[in-house]
């Protein structure tokens, strides 16, 4: 396919009404700027030497009539294709031999559905080259994906409503300087949600982001509230990838690189009482520190369980990572990450499609865990079952021993964490928050989770 904005398209079709449809439908499904011509002649001259046509769409036979032969449009222009070597795509209607070229058939009488398929089949493309030909010359990006960035390698707009339509402004140059202080402020003074840039650069806008994140998050320089603070952004982009875009290259790589730069940082922690305290006073998402958090006070639970041998510990962690920064993933309002059981869930007043996110989302990311490459195994079914649900929907009533010691492990600390970060609006004291633990889990293997915690604080931070 060739490397532009969008894909042109030739339609050799005498019947204006056919050929208007065909258009119409390249146009909203893939991009395509077409060109329709109604006779062989017409069509065989505007294909030159230096065509860029990725696709032809022609009828193998056009101006047959009961008392007239037709003249062979497609293997015509099939045949000028060779002789030419370009490197157009032929779709004929109706079913020849031709062997040289990229061609495919359909019947005369089809189904847009089925032009559709073949189409594409022709052309090699796949789900994401489709979902990227949809989108329109400018695409929209959060601004916080630019909180991570100090120069941009394309233009960045802004869009500006000029009174039906729609004006790009150009509000920062390619390699122009920027913090994030510059971009918070389009934010606080405009209300700017998002910036835009060219589609024909999201490739490349993608690959500025995932170095420039890569090098703040392995900046071993930064202050440890500076890397709290970065990896707040890392997860922040990451979960907005994956709830809108899906697994891809992109999401890949930014999630990889903010679950291994948490491992990293966990890894690298003596005393926990500070960098808690740092958690809880950081103004990033309630998510992101929920996730943390949990992904900190893990170390040392896992290291004091009888049935996780000290050799395993920090590749447990590692697993253990990938549990809590998927588990709420899906969840992208912070009001409905503080909902962890079912008399919560019952007091809060949801939307019913808030509701069914709710109940769904343990579900829907243990799914598409499932797909994210060299994941530790089991990740999946841990996070299926952090609510006490085996089947990842809903919450359960009563907790109890039929699901895996790591996911009971994960459902006390984690309870521990809402606990924790709660404190400013309950006012609980550590001894406090224990002791609705040991009533809320009254089983001996929650239990023994929630004595490793006692011993380790025991005390407020």
């Amino acid at each position: 396919m060739a490397d532009k904005s969008f894909m042109k398209a030739l339609i050799v079709e005498p019947d204006q009404k056919i050929a208007e449809t065909l258009v119409t439908h390249l146009r909203n499904e893939l991009h395509f700027d077409c060109e329709i011509k109604t006779n062989t002649d017409e069509a065989l001259e505007v294909i030159s030497s230096d065509s860029d046509y990725d696709l032809i769409v022609v009828r193998k036979i056009i101006g047959e009539t009961k008392t007239q032969d037709g003249r062979p449009a497609a293997r015509e222009i099939c045949t000028s294709i060779y002789d030419k070597k370009l490197k157009s795509a032929v779709l004929s209607l109706g079913e020849f031999e031709y062997i040289g070229i990229q061609c495919a058939f359909l019947p005369d009488h089809f189904k847009l559905d089925d032009f559709f398929a073949a189409t594409t089949k022709l052309l090699k493309l796949s789900r994401n080259q489709i979902s990227d030909l949809k989108l329109p010359d400018f695409i929209s990006i959060s601004i916080n994906y630019f909180f991570l960035m100090n120069h941009c390698s394309c233009d960045i707009y802004m869009k500006i409503k000029k009174g039906e339509s729609d004006e790009y402004v150009k509000r920062i140059n390619a390699n122009d300087d920027f913090d994030k202080e510059a971009i918070i402020r389009y934010n606080t003074k405009f209300g700017l949600k998002d910036f835009f840039i060219r589609k024909v650069d999201r490739e490349a806008f993608y690959d500025s982001l995932s170095f420039q994140t890569e090098n703040k998050l392995l900046n071993e320089d930064l202050t440890i509230e500076e890397k709290i603070e970065n990896l707040g952004d890392s997860y922040g982009v990451a979960q907005n990838l994956l709830c809108h875009a899906g697994i891809d290259e992109n999401t890949i790589n930014l999630a990889r690189m903010t679950i291994e730069s948490m491992h990293m940082a966990i890894a690298s922690t003596d005393k926990l009482g500070p960098l808690l305290k740092t958690l809880l006073s950081n103004p990033s998402s309630y998510a992101y520190r929920h996730c943390f958090m949990i992904s900190l006070l893990l170390p040392k639970v896992l290291s004091r369980v009888e049935w996780c041998p000290h050799s395993q510990v920090y590749h447990t962690v590692e697993k253990m990572i990938y549990v809590t920064f998927f588990h709420d993933i899906f969840l992208e309002e912070d009001r409905l990450v503080m909902i962890d059981n079912k008399e919560l869930f019952n007091k809060a007043n949801l939307s019913d499609i808030d509701k069914k996110i709710v109940l769904n989302h343990a579900n829907k990311a243990a799914n598409i865990i499932q797909s994210f490459p060299h994941t530790p195994v089991g990740v999946d079914i841990i996070i299926r079952q952090h609510h006490g649900m085996s089947n990842g929907v809903g919450f359960t009533e009563s907790y109890g021993v039929g699901i895996s010691p790591l996911t009971i492990l994960f459902i006390v600390v984690e309870s521990f964490v809402h606990e924790l970060l709660a404190i400013t609006q309950t006012n609980k004291t550590i001894p406090q928050i224990l002791d609705d633990l040991s009533a809320r889990f009254p089983l001996s293997s929650y239990q023994k989770i929630i004595e490793i915690l006692s011993r380790n604080f025991s005390k407020d931070f």
